[in-house]
């Protein structure tokens, strides 16, 4: 297998994991669940998806269905997933704008986002959910 078709598989796992754990979220009735997750970021959605997408890897792992270097190239590709960091544009009004919406659909830096991502490939969805202890 060539290198840009092992990549596109870790990516695409990483990526179903992350779109399965928030389609599950959104289905659920967690509420105060995610606030009390182990994520980095506060237990927000983002955070705990993050963290499931790293439970659902490591049962990928468990069930033979990884090749080597996918858990490797998933955290190069959390690495590069970081919410960005505006520059201030000196508009104040502009400024605060960008930074609530920042807050309200913030997903984390990326070393939040490695290390939700890490909390679940290590303990799984207990890790990451208060609903799975």
């Amino acid at each position: 297998m060539n290198k840009t078709s092992t990549c596109v598989g870790a990516v695409a796992t990483l990526t179903l994991g992350w779109a399965t754990a928030t389609h599950a979220m959104n289905l659920m009735p967690l509420g105060d669940s995610i606030a009390e997750g182990l994520c980095a970021n506060g237990g927000t959605t983002g955070a705990t998806a993050d963290c499931l997408a790293g439970a659902f890897t490591e049962q990928a792992g468990r069930d033979s269905s990884l090749e080597k270097g996918d858990i490797a190239e998933a955290f190069f590709g959390m690495s590069l997933a970081g919410d960005p960091t505006p520059e201030p544009t000196g508009n104040v009004r502009y400024d605060s704008m960008v930074q609530a919406r920042l807050a309200r659909q913030s997903h984390g830096t990326k070393e939040q986002r490695t290390t939700n991502f890490r909390t679940g490939l290590d303990g799984g969805a207990r890790a990451c959910l208060a609903d799975f202890r």
